[in-house]
């Protein structure tokens, strides 16, 4: 085999891997046809799936959104380009005016249909606040708490800004920054969600509670090293006092002040469930039970406190999810730690769950390794503070997405009238995510006529994911065709 036909069928291979998988090959031309189809028509697709082709300069547009591609039709002559998308015919601009048949630029490269542009603009680092609870029962278990938050630290980059939050019956935010020779902490009242408002007002230099992580690192071992069981008292039969739900509110609300819309994350750290404050599970007395499925699922005593505490963090979620920032938890129990009430804040983030019954076991500290992966550059592998548009030609439209995603209600003529998951919407929001993150995406075909439906052999789409990662801002490229049958015989269109 010549180095030419390797190299072809490498860059086949590479071009497949980026591209999504769809559930048909073809799909017929229009609704009638269509709507005898059982299976609708979709995609998976993963946003900042495999590494492909680097541009180091800004993506061309068109007016409708879309990005210049392979499949644009290009008029050498005139110096102009027609978007797939919409029919609109654009100008290019000086830096395109050398471009030939023979030298086309890479987002014109006939197996670039995914490219990435990274900008020359480089962004503030993340945040990560780590949130922990102190309520733990035992020495052994807070001595391996301090050892798995400490494991979590020293899988951080050296430029990434920490913020340290412990909680049980009060929440206690640490100061970082050095001024005294001893450690200071913000206290707050476990009873009530720390507002954004509220923390302003008592909190005159926020950036005395964050610091970057190779100036603070010694401070922060220091704090996690000396960090003591919560010190409030216990009443025999009773749980202990642990305001998880407000703790989180204060992790989201200084993020809020210091990192507003850039991608940072929420890392929480708790070993049971919450009896205090907003997010409450279940009362301190150990008289009352723990709600299960069917008590939520027939409204029993058990569950009363199930609706406030999940309208509580779907609040969270959207304070979060509008700053680009993302929760995920870290858990040590035997017993319920309320992730069911969390649920929905964790998934519309873009956040993870680890679990396990103890902070010493080794499998729980592997998991917490692959979370934290690093690039060959040290950065962090996770992309942050994402935003995915899908583009598509007049012939179909997008009607949702199901996946680990908000719906921004952006809206353009690619929007379907029908919703499947997640729709009405052209943009979704994740606020985390890697390269094994997955969503699947719905089309519809069009209302024209079978005859002029058919007149389009072939549908156009574009996915267009932004997101940060280490310092960059990187804004990835997908184009994609799909082919049009007139014909419903199934042999065909499978």
């Amino acid at each position: 085999m010549d180095s030419n036909t390797g190299t072809s069928q490498q860059e086949q291979q590479q071009r497949v891997e980026h591209l999504p998988r769809w559930s048909w090959n073809l799909y017929p031309a229009n609704r009638i046809d269509a709507a005898r189809m059982v299976v609708p028509l979709g995609c998976v697709y993963a946003p900042i799936g495999s590494p492909c082709t680097e541009l180091y300069y800004e993506p061309l547009r068109c007016v409708c959104g879309g990005v210049l591609n392979p499949h644009c039709i290009i008029d050498y002559r005139s110096r102009t380009w027609g978007c797939p998308f919409c029919g609109t015919k654009n100008n290019s601009p000086p830096q395109y005016a050398q471009i030939t048949e023979h030298n086309l630029p890479s987002e014109l490269v006939r197996w670039n249909d995914t490219v990435e542009y990274v900008s020359t603009v480089k962004r503030d680092p993340p945040t990560f606040v780590f949130v922990l609870d102190t309520c733990i029962d035992t020495e052994g278990e807070i001595n391996g708490l301090k050892e798995f938050a400490l494991d979590a630290l020293s899988k951080l980059p050296e430029e990434v800004r920490i913020c340290l939050i412990t909680y049980g019956t009060t929440v206690q935010i640490h100061e970082l920054s050095g001024v005294t020779d001893y450690p200071r902490s913000l206290v707050l009242r476990g009873s009530q969600e720390v507002t954004v408002d509220a923390l302003k007002k008592i909190m005159r230099e926020p950036q005395q509670f964050v610091g970057v992580l190779s100036n603070v690192k010694s401070t922060v071992t220091l704090i996690l090293e000396e960090m003591q069981q919560d010190v409030w008292p216990v009443p025999k039969s009773h749980r202990p006092l642990r305001c998880t739900g407000a703790a989180l509110s204060a992790a989201a609300s200084i993020l809020e002040i210091v990192s507003p819309n850039i991608g940072s994350c929420i890392l929480g750290f708790t070993s049971g469930i919450c009896t205090e404050g907003p997010g409450i599970v279940v009362e301190t007395t150990r008289e009352k039970f723990i709600r299960g499925h069917a008590d939520i699922r027939d409204g029993a005593a058990a569950a009363s406190f199930w609706e406030t505490s999940c309208a509580f963090y779907e609040s969270l979620m959207h304070r979060i999810v509008k700053q680009g920032h993302s929760l995920s938890c870290f858990t040590a129990s035997l017993d319920q730690t309320g992730i069911a009430e969390m649920k929905l804040c964790i998934q519309a983030s873009g956040g993870v769950v680890l679990n396990d019954e103890s902070w010493c076991k080794e499998p729980f500290r592997q998991s917490l390794h692959r979370f934290f992966e690093r690039r060959e550059d040290g950065t962090l592998k996770m992309g942050l503070n994402v935003t995915m548009d899908v583009i598509t030609s007049a012939t179909w439209k997008v009607m949702g997405v199901i996946g680990q995603c908000v719906g921004t209600g952006k809206k353009s003529s690619s929007v379907a009238d029908y919703e499947v998951g997640m729709g009405g919407t052209c943009q979704w929001t994740a606020c985390m995510m890697d390269s094994t993150t997955n969503f699947a995406i719905y089309f519809d075909t069009t209302s024209a006529p079978p005859s002029e439906a058919a007149k389009q052999a072939v549908r156009y789409a574009q996915f267009i994911t932004k997101y940060e990662i280490g310092n960059e801002v990187r804004t990835r490229v997908c184009t994609v065709t799909h082919q049009v049958q007139c014909s419903t015989s199934m042999p065909e269109l499978a």
